[in-house]
């Protein structure tokens, strides 16, 4: 049975939009606009649903985007400002210009992530051999450009030959970017934002706050970023700056012996439980970074954390699913969409001419669908396709892992979040798992078999539940189907999965949430 998506865009109020006219930087908006607007309103048609009707229940009662938590809040009132920002309970920094969603650190990512709702960016500075201040993460231009020049030791003239380049990471459409002068960056943002600036290199104090000096409302709007132990702090103190000190964690003592020097403190996502306490008990306003997935989120701010700087702002922001499907076509990655393991080069590969995603790696890797999440209730219908496009593995599986609580990386055989497992084998089988938290594998309740697969053909499949039971399908309905009653996993979050320790190629496109 095909999604009639012309018929869901007049039931529940989808208002058109054209992907070829839209820019790089308000593609992404207009979908959060459209799906925003869809998430207002919970609908429920009230069909019966017998254990027999099953399926053909979830075909017509299943809701496209239901209500869910309120949005975290993001936008304020009037000009941002440093005060105002921190003020609030809970607050967003778009880190790197929210490099999760644009290439990072350049105009289009500080832009793009303002025009999502950002009230907030952060800035890294490197200052070049003619002393030009410009934005750019690593002393060295070779992760992001592929050509390996030493910012501090080029002009800027050189630097302008090359490009930040984020397609491995973003998808194909993802279009390269010339690196900026931070300038150009100040003279467009600084009017519309809060600006944490970081001088990366740690040589640029007096350089770097001259030019913010140029600025009007400079000490309302920027704040100084810096490594906790470096001394830096004093000059941008003098000149009367707000300061930020970070740490990673709190080795040798370090949060005690500093924390206090600053306005506001930070700590890295990765540094423990207990050490992110520690800073919070200091009694300053504490930020965490780099916040990736709600879950992380979830996680430091449950710890007394103030500030999230977001790599995913978009996704992170808000509690609503952001699309009711896959947005492969488009040549980019959806906000809220994650590798399980959060490095570009397990970012499986976007095809935008077959509309597909493909996972090409060795082992078990699982890929968060986030920007489809939360699921609108528990009567939910995920339709997806898969296919391996070579040789098909003699072991190998692909599927869903869903029910899960939340966007924590789920990965098959590695213990994790509790939820189901719906694996799909090319020779012919589907099987229905579900796993315990923190147990690496599941117990198999139920298990169907389907026509073997042929390289290269698309079959669809479907994942259907309505707090009673759990259906699977493969193809029509009514031909190949399954269903088990059991609804010990309630979570509104999936993710693709894979296993396939030769790393034969495996492709999804079409995932569709009804």
């Amino acid at each position: 049975m095909n999604l009639d998506l012309s018929r869901l865009e007049s039931d529940y109020g989808w208002q058109a939009y054209s992907l070829q006219s839209m820019t790089e930087g308000n593609l992404l908006v207009a979908e959060l606009k459209m799906n925003q607007a869809v998430g207002t309103v919970c609908v429920d048609r009230k069909v019966g649903v017998s254990r027999r009707q099953f399926f053909a229940a979830l075909s017509t009662s299943m809701v496209l985007a239901g209500c869910s938590s309120p949005s975290r809040q993001i936008n304020g009132q009037g000009i941002p400002t440093v005060a105002g920002l921190i003020a609030r309970d809970k607050f967003l920094i778009a880190h790197r210009g929210s490099g999760d969603n644009w290439t990072e650190h350049t105009m289009a990512a500080y832009s793009s992530s303002l025009t999502a709702g950002a009230t907030a960016i952060e800035v890294s500075v490197h200052a070049t051999s003619d002393g030009i201040l410009v934005c750019h993460h690593d002393e060295s231009t070779l992760r992001m450009t592929g050509v390996d020049l030493d910012i501090g030791k080029h002009t800027f003239s050189e630097l302008s030959g090359v490009l930040n380049d984020a397609r491995a990471w973003l998808g194909p459409a993802a279009a390269p970017k010339p690196i900026p002068r931070l300038e150009a960056v100040l003279d467009a943002f600084a009017s519309r934002a809060v600006i944490f600036i970081e001088d990366k290199q740690g040589t640029n104090t007096e350089l770097l706050l001259d030019l913010m000096d140029k600025y009007p409302r400079s000490r309302e709007r920027f704040v100084w970023k810096q490594p906790a132990a470096s001394l830096a702090y004093v000059g941008a103190k003098a000149r009367g700056y707000t300061t930020w000190g970070y740490f990673m964690d709190d080795s040798d003592g370090a949060i005690e012996k500093y924390s206090r020097r600053f306005d506001l403190v930070g700590i890295f996502n990765g540094a423990s439980d207990d050490d992110i306490r520690k800073l919070v008990r200091v009694g300053i306003k504490t930020i965490c970074w780099e916040i990736h997935t709600r879950s992380m989120a979830a996680r430091v701010e449950s710890l007394g954390v103030d500030g999230l700087m977001c790599s995913n702002y978009p996704y992170v922001s808000t509690n609503l699913a952001l699309s009711g499907r896959d947005s492969f076509a488009t040549g980019r990655r959806a906000a809220g969409d994650l590798p399980s393991a959060l490095s570009w080069k397990f970012q499986p590969v976007i095809d935008p001419n077959e509309g597909s995603l493909a996972f090409n790696l060795p082992g078990p890797m699982g890929y968060s669908m986030g920007s489809l999440c939360p699921l609108p209730s528990e009567k939910a219908l995920i339709r997806f396709e898969v296919r391996w496009p070579g040789t098909l593995p003699s072991q190998g599986t692909a599927g869903i892992a869903f029910g899960l609580a939340d966007d924590s990386p789920f990965i098959p055989g590695i213990s994790g979040r509790a939820g189901y497992i719906l694996k799909i084998r090319p020779q012919g089988s589907m099987e229905l798992a579900t796993r315990k938290e923190g147990v690496s594998h599941g117990t198999v309740i139920g298990t169907h078999q389907i026509t073997p697969m042929a390289p290269g053909e698309w079959r669809q499949f479907s994942i259907g539940f309505n707090g009673v039971a759990v259906g699977c399908s493969s193809g029509d309905f009514e031909l190949s189907k399954f269903t088990v009653d059991d609804v010990s996993n309630r979570g509104k979050y999936f993710s693709l999965v894979t296993s396939n320790e030769a790393g034969t190629s495996v492709e999804f496109r079409n995932i569709i949430v009804q």
